[in-house]
């Protein structure tokens, strides 16, 4: 997963996956970055560093979908 300024076409970050990523979103004050990959796992990075937060979130099925919510303090 790539964030890019889109006003100046410029790679900011980016952070590796075993598996292709369906989802990814920055939280409000964009220092983390949330992912789902189809590995079964939720990641929540630190994107600027490239470094997980925490140890992947592992799900039952494939993860199609993630979020921040309640001001990025659950997802």
């Amino acid at each position: 997963a790539h964030v890019w300024d889109a006003s100046r076409g410029e790679l900011l970050g980016s952070v590796p996956h075993p598996d292709t990523v369906f989802t990814a979103c920055l939280s409000r004050d964009n220092r983390m970055m949330l992912t789902s990959c189809r590995d079964r796992s939720v990641r929540l990075w630190d994107w600027r560093a490239g470094k997980l937060l925490q140890p992947p979130m592992e799900m039952s099925g494939e993860s199609a979908g993630a979020a921040f919510v309640a001001g990025d303090r659950l997802v």
